[in-house]
């Protein structure tokens, strides 16, 4: 009986244990719902304020289009009629100047007249000073000319002054140039020159050694002596042989050292 009982206790203790935690999830999405729905409350009235701004600017900015749009109907108004103002004005400027052209050409057909009875021409004050103000400004801009004239001279003449240095430069040193190479081109030639005779002295000395090899490798006749004169024989035949070998190899000896003196 006392273990039935404890273990409906431990039954009822583990259900409870289960409605608690049970609770505390319920109470941490309570707090969790309780917090969104603030934030929510505090979004809506964000979005109602800035509801509000925008319905402000919007309006301002329909003020402010419909106030532009009022000044630029008053511009074209004020447009209008300064055009109307101005081809007035454009009318009014040509009949003035047929009006001044018509004189003007009555005043020099009554000049002509003049001038055939008198030799001077009156002019008015306003054509005087007309004239010589444009005299002042020719002459101004004739004084501008020649000093642009001038300076324009002045730039020819450096110009033409670096040119002619220029020139004077490349034809000194075309001139250094030809020179050098008419130096190497002589040099050239003096080397030419030494081959040459080297290969003829070369070729001379060759045909010379070869004469002389020629001469000294020929057999000699041989004389025939009598008994009496055996003696005489023997002592020039060797006393003769190696003077001429020794006459043969002087020879050689002097066109080697002229050979190796004009090399």
């Amino acid at each position: 009986m006392i273990q039935k009982l404890n273990a409906k206790m431990i039954m009822e203790k583990s259900k409870l244990e289960i409605a608690l935690s049970a609770k505390e999830r319920i109470t941490s999405l309570a707090d969790n719902l309780a917090g969104s729905l603030e934030k929510l409350k505090k979004n809506k009235e964000v979005a109602k304020q800035e509801e509000c701004l925008l319905k402000a600017e919007k309006t301002v900015t329909k003020m402010e289009t419909q106030k532009t749009k009022h000044e630029i109907d008053e511009k074209e108004r004020e447009l209008n009629s300064n055009l109307d103002e101005l081809e007035k004005a454009k009318q009014a400027e040509a009949l003035v100047l047929e009006k001044l052209e018509f004189l003007i050409e009555d005043k020099m057909e009554r000049r002509e007249t003049e001038s055939k009875n008198c030799p001077t021409i009156t002019i008015s004050r306003f054509e005087y000073e007309y004239l010589s103000r444009h005299a002042s400004l020719a002459e101004e801009t004739a004084e501008k000319k020649v000093a642009a004239a001038e300076a324009w001279v002045e730039a020819l003449r450096a110009s033409t002054k670096a040119v002619l240095m220029k020139t004077e430069t490349l034809l000194r040193e075309s001139g250094m140039m030809r020179m050098e190479e008419e130096r190497e081109v002589s040099r050239t030639e003096r080397s030419f020159s030494t081959k040459r005779l080297t290969g003829d002295e070369t070729h001379r000395f060759k045909r010379i050694l070869e004469v002389e090899a020629e001469s000294y490798l020929s057999p000699k006749p041989v004389r025939k002596s009598t008994p009496v004169q055996r003696g005489k024989s023997r002592r020039y035949s060797s006393a003769g042989t190696p003077t001429f070998f020794v006459i043969k190899k002087k020879k050689v000896l002097k066109l080697v050292k002229l050979f190796s003196r004009k090399r």
